[in-house]
């Protein structure tokens, strides 16, 4: 990690690839524009980021890893969402990657940890060594997932998980409900949503 962004990095474009409540865009926002977690049970405002401005594109993304749940958020009274880097798995998790700004991304990487002030990342690390870390949160790493084409460009893909596997726990209705409702945002219809949700729950315990 370096000590300030490139400036040219901070409007550099991004695919960021959420798999938990950022599926649902509301909640996505609220990271981005400072507003309160949408279904959340301690709904108080997001700290928001630097640059406000929505997504310019969202889409499918699919992650080739497992989604868990584990620990325990006080926000949501259960367990938080995560995908596991370290076990090998044939299931995909599903993901929704939103085109925003690397300066955007680091600001919803301190928030992720509760951080009250934005660490500079190395755009140059995260592409070339597959990940970045920082923070001492759970969600301690940007991982790299490749580069897709946009346009006549190739932007880089990331998600943002934890370096390490967590003691499993379920979500609280509430959490479930809110990722839910970014599947459904996405064309998944209740029932099969419901059944992603209760497998991701089992697959490691």
């Amino acid at each position: 990690m370096t000590n300030q962004t490139d400036q040219t990095d901070l409007g550099r474009p991004v695919w960021y690839v959420a798999f938990g409540s950022n599926l649902y865009r509301p909640r996505l926002l609220a990271y981005l524009q400072g507003t309160a977690v949408p279904g959340s049970p301690a709904a108080h405002a997001q700290r928001g980021a630097r640059d406000p401005s929505p997504p310019t594109a969202d889409s499918y993304q699919a992650l080739p890893y497992q989604l868990y749940f584990a620990n325990h958020s006080k926000r949501w009274d259960g367990g938080a969402a995560f995908v596991d880097t370290q076990t090998p798995v044939e299931t995909r998790t599903i993901g929704r990657r939103y085109l925003i700004t690397w300066g955007q991304l680091e600001d919803i990487f301190a928030q992720e940890n509760g951080a009250t002030q934005t660490l500079p990342l190395s755009y140059d690390e995260f592409t070339e060594q597959g990940a970045v870390h920082g923070y001492d949160g759970w969600y301690d790493t940007v991982l790299f997932c490749g580069f897709s084409t946009n346009s006549d460009a190739q932007v880089a893909m990331a998600t943002i998980t934890s370096s390490q596997r967590h003691p499993v726990n379920p979500p609280s209705a509430a959490y479930a409900e809110v990722i839910s409702r970014g599947l459904g945002e996405l064309g998944y219809e209740q029932h099969i949503a419901a059944e992603y949700l209760t497998a991701a729950v089992g697959a490691l315990e």
